[in-house]
Parts: C-alpha cells; structure tokens; sequence
C-alpha cells in the first residue's frame, strides 16, 4: 500500500450522529467528534492500495462507528463498501488518530458516528 492524500469528506449532519444518552433535537448545543488535528490527520494516515493505483481504482467507503466520551473508537462497521483493501485503510485510518468526543451542551457524550471515504487517485503522492 502506498501513501496517499486521500479525499476524505465527512458529513456534519445530524443523521450521521445519534448520541446513547440524550435525545437530539435540532442542532444546538452539538458538537460532532473529531479527529484530532481534524479531517487532516485521517488523509496524512490513510493508504491508498498500491493495485487500485495502478489500476486507477477511486471508491467510497462509508464507516459507523461509536465515538465514545473520552474519545475511544469502537464498534466499526462498514456501512459501505469500496471493497476489501479499500475498507481496510479507511477503518486503518480511523483506528490511527486520536479523537475528540461529541459534546452535547458542553458535557462529552457517547455516539454513534458515519464518517465517507472517498479515495481518489489524482490525489496520489508517489
């Protein structure tokens, strides 16, 4: 697998969240996890597969995952699939970097979190 700067586009939408703890109701007084280092941090660390290049391969793949109140990750599944090699450096990637939890009225809460990949070979660093 080769370095790559990756697209990586993530979702800011409620849909995407669901905390375990308190119901959300329109969108005030959330805020979402995020990589430390933000959006960033996950495209510095994720490979892009050395046969999809060469094969000029570009896939998504949609993660879920729990984002838990002291910024552990748990619980990843693939939501959808850009297929194997592609699946496992997204879930690679966000196994990788450090997060910051939701918080919802300033308190750290547990949620549920969907965060899309996109792999683009023109984004390749050889």
């Amino acid at each position: 697998m080769l370095k790559t700067s990756a697209m990586i586009v993530l979702v800011l939408s409620l849909a995407t969240m669901v905390s375990a703890e308190a119901p959300v109701v329109g969108n005030a007084g959330i805020t979402p996890p995020q990589p430390v280092g933000g959006i960033q941090a996950i495209s510095d660390v994720a490979e892009y597969p050395k046969l999809a290049i060469e094969t000029k391969f570009e896939r998504s793949v949609v993660l879920r995952f729990r984002v838990d109140r002291t910024g552990n990750i748990s619980n990843i599944i693939v939501v959808s699939s850009g297929g194997n090699s592609f699946d496992e450096s997204a879930i690679s990637a966000v196994k990788s970097v450090e997060w910051i939890p939701a918080t919802i009225n300033d308190r750290n809460v547990d949620i549920n979190y969907e965060l899309p990949f996109k792999f683009c070979c023109r984004n390749v660093v050889l």
